[in-house]
């Protein structure tokens, strides 16, 4: 698996990469719904906010926004807080983290969806968000 790489988020309008959901790793059930009422406010009530499962952790990037499965969450104390954005321009993520910065929850180690990041697992994407995170961290 190579390594991912930072990119600064656009102003673009371009056709968005992946399923519209976002991917929440270390939050609770009772944050979930925070975040669905903030993408009620930015009229996109259509993504699905997804959060996850033991199950998804061996699962790609891509299966895992793509599942609708009810299956409980991995407990929000077992992952690091994670944010996976898809499906939305850059445009929208700018909104969207805009939003977010007004609500109460803690900031999430954020990413959004990549032509390279869809085939990695959840349990190695996580990993190198943490690694990157923490690189940065030490700067």
């Amino acid at each position: 698996m190579s390594q991912g790489e930072f990119k600064r988020i656009d102003q673009d309008q371009e056709a968005p990469l992946g399923p519209p959901a976002l991917l929440l790793c270390g939050y609770s059930s009772e944050e979930s719904l925070t975040v669905v009422s903030l993408l009620e406010t930015m009229d996109a009530s259509g993504y699905r906010v997804v959060l996850c499962t033991e199950p998804m952790l061996a699962q790609t990037l891509e299966e895992a926004l793509s599942t609708t499965s009810e299956v409980q969450p991995v407990p929000p104390d077992k992952l690091p807080r994670v944010m996976v954005l898809s499906g939305m321009t850059g445009a929208q993520v700018r909104v969207f983290l805009d939003r977010y910065a007004t609500t109460q929850l803690p900031r999430p180690i954020l990413a959004t969806v990549t032509p390279g990041n869809l085939s990695f697992t959840v349990r190695d994407l996580l990993i190198d968000l943490l690694k990157e995170h923490r690189a940065m961290t030490k700067k």
